[in-house]
């Protein structure tokens, strides 16, 4: 990966929760994981934090109820970051509105909480880690390798289509 970001053994996730037990549950689950915890109280606290370590920072899980910072006035400054984490918001009611709202405005899932299901929490924070791979983390070469994938040669059938398509 390039200079900057992190290694397999160093991954970060920030919990914004009120909530003790949010906390206390997401610490439980990250147990027996590869992901390091950090914890926050407050919106003004998590804003410092991702403002500060968003290179090294691929997932952040937001509850829904904070009231100092909606999560949509957080999409909005994520969004103008060069290295954007995955936002995650962290209900205990989501219905079909919010998650619908969740997608489309451009956070990557939901998780409902209090307590989190262990297996559903890691598998959600996996799936968020792999999409910032491929978004922020991926380097010039791998880019390059992707694209030649679909070089197109002289060497190719003639119904091939005779140009180059980059991703």
């Amino acid at each position: 990966m390039p200079n900057g970001f992190l290694s397999e053994s160093e991954i970060s996730v920030l919990l914004v929760s009120p909530y003790s037990a949010d906390h206390a549950s997401l610490r439980s689950a990250f147990l027996r994981s590869r992901w390091d915890l950090k914890t926050a109280t407050t919106a003004n606290q998590g804003l410092n934090i991702i403002r500060r370590d968003y290179r090294q920072l691929p997932v952040v899980i937001w509850e829904h109820s904070l009231r100092d910072c909606d999560w949509r006035m957080l999409l909005t400054e994520i969004d103008a970051m060069e290295v954007r984490p995955k936002l995650i918001i962290a209900s205990v009611g989501a219905d079909e509105r919010l998650w619908a709202e969740v997608l489309n405005l451009g956070a990557f899932d939901v998780l409902l909480g209090s307590p989190f299901e262990p297996e559903e929490v890691l598998r959600v924070v996996e799936s968020a880690w792999n999409a910032w791979q491929r978004d922020a983390g991926g380097s010039s070469s791998d880019l390059q390798a992707q694209s030649s994938m679909f070089d197109v040669s002289a060497d190719s059938p003639r119904d091939a289509i005779p140009y180059r398509v980059s991703i």
